[in-house]
């Protein structure tokens, strides 16, 4: 087992402390700002890059779906410079952890133009976008000075559900919550991370000579497959791709192959049959397979590797809860290959002189 500390790894196993902390907080006064606008039934638009971007996603369904209410996420670059359009009158949510991100501050200068509300959620209350916004969040656990980002992606997503659930709560108060109890969510996020260490060693050891990887989920857990998929390109230079359940099995499964493993998150809900036929699929054409499961779920074929999570009371929270493992599978897959997961191949000169020419130039984050 690799015990090796890093930043990446401190921040995962914050997580559970931070995600407990904001929900036992009260409210801060913009958090409440923000539920307020969004009860008057002002549309949203939600924007960010990378991991931002995949909060955004999630934001998007959470609002739809718990709040009722009209929302959007698009890529910054696409808002700023695409559709700028769409953010007219409306509340602009810009997530950007560093708050620098050249494309989210153009996606904001833009939606100004065109009279919108913005809110910035950031990872301090000294990042540029501060300045730039209307209103400013700031993300639960504030900022990750490690590259690849992880503790933010929990927390935040909490952190948007939480807005979601009291905007609904407004109008009805019947409507029930998507989280378990604060301390009884950390004790998920723990229990994840403890039950699963030795599973996740031995897939990535196993795995360790695979340069491709296929993540899949349904729902609010093929945004967890995108961003898990994002933590392998970024921390361990593979390629991975993260798709949606039904629209990976109507083509590409044409892609699969045995040295390119399926990690499929199957969670408490309509898509569990769904997924159990993908990996049937991949079983059949000798595709290494590994499964994220909920507790509850029946009938899962017989997987190379199985993680488990203990089951929530709703796919929002068991989909934030299953991310938690394929950040650490990415951490210790990164461990096995003597890559610092911190860095983001800014130790290699060539990569971080071309990087900071071509990808953020002065002036951006």
């Amino acid at each position: 087992m690799l015990t090796k500390q890093t930043l990446m790894l401190k921040y995962i196993e914050e997580t559970p402390g931070e995600t407990e902390s904001y929900l036992n907080r009260a409210l801060d006064e913009n958090s409440i700002e923000l539920i307020k606008k969004m009860a008057a039934r002002i549309p949203v638009v939600l924007t960010g890059c990378g991991t931002s971007y995949h909060m955004a996603l999630l934001g998007e369904r959470y609002l739809q779906v718990v709040a009722g209410i009209d929302a959007k996420a698009l890529p910054s670059f696409d808002l700023a410079w695409h559709r700028p359009e769409l953010a007219e009158e409306k509340i602009v949510i810009a997530i950007s952890e560093s708050g620098a991100s050249k494309a989210t501050r153009d996606a904001v200068a833009e939606a100004k133009k065109k009279n919108a509300f913005i809110v910035g959620i950031t990872g301090s209350a000294e990042t540029p976008i501060v300045k730039e916004s209307d209103l400013c969040l700031i993300l639960p656990g504030g900022r990750e000075t490690a590259l690849p980002k992880t503790r933010i992606f929990t927390t935040g997503a909490v952190q948007l559900l939480r807005l979601a659930f009291e905007t609904r709560k407004l109008s009805d108060d019947a409507f029930p919550s998507p989280f378990p109890r604060p301390e009884e969510l950390r004790m998920a996020m723990e229990q994840v991370l403890s039950e699963n260490r030795k599973t996740v060693d031995f897939a990535a050891n196993a795995w360790n000579n695979f340069e491709m990887f296929t993540f899949a989920g349904s729902g609010a857990a093929w945004v967890a497959a995108c961003e898990a998929a994002l933590k392998m390109r970024e921390n361990n230079y593979t390629y991975a791709e993260g798709y949606e359940i039904e629209e990976f099995a109507h083509g590409r499964t044409r892609s699969f192959a045995k040295d390119r493993p399926l990690i499929t998150f199957v969670l408490n809900g309509p898509s569990v049959g769904r997924a159990c036929d993908l990996i049937n699929n991949a079983i059949d054409l000798g595709v290494p397979t590994m499964a994220v499961v909920e507790e509850g779920v029946s009938g899962l074929p017989n997987v190379c590797y199985t993680i488990k999570i203990p089951k929530m009371p709703s796919e929002f929270t068991s989909s934030i809860v299953a991310t938690i493992p394929m950040m650490l599978f990415s951490h210790q897959f990164t461990l096995m290959r003597d890559i610092d997961p911190d860095l983001i191949r800014l130790d290699q000169p060539d990569f971080e002189i071309s990087h900071k020419k071509w990808i953020f130039p002065p002036g951006t984050h």
